[in-house]
């Protein structure tokens, strides 16, 4: 990203907020703490402190709240609208009040097609970051979200749980028709990196991954443990879609990539977006997905989280 325009403090390389996406050094997690405390308050005193705090980097990375179980309870669902919709809001305008470059915000697939208050307040995070292009007129400040799923052994993931109850001599699952999207933090990292490279502004980026049925992920871990079917959950999805049918129309298709492009160009863009138009009632979803990983390939994507688990060191 380019230099910020009244910075009077070194740029920072990148922020993230939230639950960790990317590797932080001790350091950086202290660093980042400042801005998730301003960004996270709704009230209209804070404008000046968050944009001094946003005048000390070049580039906002900005995660959506992640999920939880209790999410869905309405005190915490009201504090998911603060961190998703107002936090957002204020990374929106502290960005374009300080002149930074470049905002990327971090979504998941709940925010297509949500079927709970927490998947909304995503979708309306994305939209508000999207639209924000608009909203920044002539001036330099562009946004664009990537969306992609689970980031395998990430805090709330299912993969500790199933490490866990492995020794217990049983697993759970919700369904056993259930799939989901999966990649690694590195593979997150870096795409995100790639992103930000050759954003210009309003797109959304989805990465190509491999899906998972629950009951092969669970075999792959625990594979001489009883499986128990409890129930799926009020909110919960059988399968994750990351590009509906209808955005599917506005979204070209790459290599490693879809791109679902700008709804509108207000703003000033250089990029092509180059790639195969995706056919109709195309939706890219866990269940239909073409790459799949069968269980052997769960368990090379899992190993190093094992070695993590056997040190303690794998956050559940």
């Amino acid at each position: 990203a380019a230099d910020v325009g009244r910075s009077a403090h070194p740029p920072r390389p990148a922020v993230t907020t939230g639950s960790p996406a990317a590797p932080e050094t001790a350091l950086e997690a202290e660093r980042a703490a400042p801005l998730e405390a301003v960004v996270a308050s709704e009230a209209p005193s804070h404008a000046e402190q968050r944009i001094a705090v946003a005048t000390q980097w070049q580039l906002i990375w900005w995660r959506f709240r992640k999920h939880k179980l209790a999410l869905e309870g309405t005190r915490v669902s009201v504090h998911a609208e603060k961190l998703n919709i107002i936090g957002t809001s204020n990374v929106v305008e502290a960005a374009l009040d300080a002149g930074v470059r470049k905002v990327l915000a971090l979504s998941t697939d709940k925010a297509v097609n949500p079927v709970n208050l927490y998947g909304a307040t995503k979708l309306a995070a994305e939209k508000l970051v999207i639209q924000s292009n608009a909203y920044a007129g002539g001036r330099a400040t562009r946004y664009s979200c990537v969306r992609y799923g689970n980031v395998v052994g990430s805090r709330g993931s299912v993969v500790p749980l199933f490490l866990k109850q492995r020794a217990s001599g049983r697993v759970t699952i919700t369904d056993a028709r259930m799939t989901r999207f999966w990649l690694s933090l590195e593979q997150g990292v870096h795409f995100v990196i790639n992103c930000i490279e050759q954003m210009e502004g309003g797109e959304v980026f989805v990465p190509k991954i491999p899906s998972t049925t629950i009951v092969d992920l669970a075999k792959a871990i625990a594979p001489e443990v009883e499986i128990k079917i409890i129930g799926i959950r009020p909110g919960e999805k059988l399968h994750e879609v990351l590009i509906s049918e209808d955005e599917a129309r506005n979204t070209v298709e790459r290599e490693s990539m879809f791109i679902v492009k700008p709804p509108e160009t207000l703003w000033k863009r250089d990029m092509r977006y180059e790639g195969e138009p995706l056919p109709d009632g195309f939706r890219f979803s866990s269940d239909t997905n073409a790459q799949w990983l069968d269980i052997n390939g769960i368990k090379e994507f899992i190993a190093p989280f094992e070695e993590l688990f056997a040190q303690g060191k794998l956050e559940g």
